[in-house]
């Protein structure tokens, strides 16, 4: 079976999309009740995510690279995105990870104050787009998983966009392509430039606005 999963099975595709549908509702909720900031929340998504699903290993479900028993593959898997950009290797995720996380909690300690839970930023909206796309993009830098970390990264982002009264503006799944820029966004990211994906983000957010004015005049 191809490493971590078969992503080219029709099967597992429909199982995954399927998935990420039924669980977004419940991300959108957590953020809105401003859960703790863990990676243990990201860590619960992505095995949510496969479950059901046929894995190389079952320490794929959740599990980040560099772990798992001696032997398995998430212990030593690396990844390269487009061939070149190759993303934390496996020995240094987890410290890495637990940066994000310390990070990310003072981030949201820091912010939670200024915007009232359940209600829209306002002044805010700028401060707020630009902790998403940093969130985003250091999940995309740090790439924990074997597979599926482009879902997990969005997720993270509309957690927080729900946490400050943002709608769900962009899908889990498929990832955006095209002219929301957002593929270009995401290899800056990579890099550790996230400035891109907040100026990405921030466009995302109005063309979704404008669409449902559209929609619902």
């Amino acid at each position: 079976m191809p490493f971590p999963w078969d992503e080219d099975d029709p099967q597992v595709r429909t199982r995954i999309h399927a998935n990420l549908a039924a669980f977004l509702p419940e991300i959108v909720a957590s953020g809105r009740r401003r859960d703790p900031a863990t990676i243990d929340l990201v860590k619960d998504w992505h095995q949510r995510m496969v479950d059901g699903v046929p894995l190389a290993e079952p320490e794929v479900a959740g599990g980040l690279r560099g772990s798992g028993p001696q032997g398995s593959r998430l212990r030593t898997h690396r990844v390269t995105v487009d061939g070149i950009l190759e993303a934390v290797p496996p020995g240094q995720v987890r410290s890495k990870m637990s940066i994000l996380e310390r990070r990310l909690r003072e981030k949201v300690a820091a912010l939670d104050p200024f915007i009232p839970a359940k209600a829209p930023p306002e002044q805010r909206e700028e401060q707020v787009l630009e902790l998403c796309g940093w969130a985003h993009g250091e999940l995309i830098y740090v790439h924990p998983f074997a597979d599926g970390n482009g879902r997990m990264a969005r997720a993270l982002l509309l957690w927080l966009g729900a946490r400050y009264g943002l709608p769900a503006f962009l899908d889990l799944r498929p990832r955006p392509s095209g002219p929301s820029g957002y593929e270009i966004a995401a290899r800056s990211s990579m890099t550790g430039r996230h400035r891109l994906m907040q100026v990405t983000l921030t466009k995302m957010l109005a063309d979704y606005r404008i669409t449902q004015q559209i929609a619902d005049p």
